[in-house]
């Protein structure tokens, strides 16, 4: 990902001019960016409760979008990046909604405490789940493989990944994909 600001139009102007101007160079931005995203992973696999892993996987998310707008000096990428944008946000809501619906149906966030509740509330109902927990448990686990782009949410992914630069085409391709992998297992 070195590169890739440096190719920006924003950057080499600013950098023939000679001239510092802050709002025309991106390459710091960029790699902030970048490690924030990389912290967002860190942070999922350390997380403990619903609260904390939404956080992590939104961390890990939302540099992701502006990264893909700004890697290129195309329209495209711009394009790339909202689409990208509207349907992450969709996916964070269907997964929150999920979370919502887990907590609504243990009174729990802490995974260690909503493991107990729905081991008790399997002992009590014959081995069965309640449905609001099975309706939770689906709608965050569609909301994490939409974050994934595991099949059949990944629609969006070819547009993405032609409209953002190569360099972050293959961070795309592998930390979102770790950290929703990581959340998955947290999960299930």
């Amino acid at each position: 990902a070195a590169g890739v600001p440096n190719r920006l139009k924003q950057t080499l102007d600013a950098e023939a001019a000679r001239v510092f101007e802050p709002g025309d160079v991106m390459t710091g931005e960029f790699y902030a960016f970048f490690l924030l995203s990389l912290t967002g992973v860190m942070l999922t696999a350390g997380a403990g409760d619903l609260v904390w892993l939404f956080l992590a996987l939104e961390l890990t998310s939302l540099p992701t979008y502006v990264m893909v707008a700004t890697s290129r000096d195309r329209i495209e990428a711009q394009e790339s990046a909202v689409k990208y944008f509207f349907l992450g946000a969709l996916a964070a809501a269907v997964f929150l909604y999920g979370f919502a619906l887990i907590y609504g149906a243990t009174g729990s966030t802490d995974f260690v405490e909503i493991t107990a509740i729905v081991q008790q509330q399997m002992a009590e109902g014959g081995g069965r789940l309640p449905t609001l927990l099975l309706m939770g448990m689906t709608l965050a686990v569609v909301g994490v493989c939409f974050k994934i782009a595991a099949v059949p949410m990944h629609f969006y992914t070819a547009d993405v990944y032609e409209g953002a630069a190569t360099p972050v085409t293959a961070f795309l391709a592998f930390v979102p994909k770790t950290a929703g992998a990581v959340a998955l297992i947290l999960l299930l």
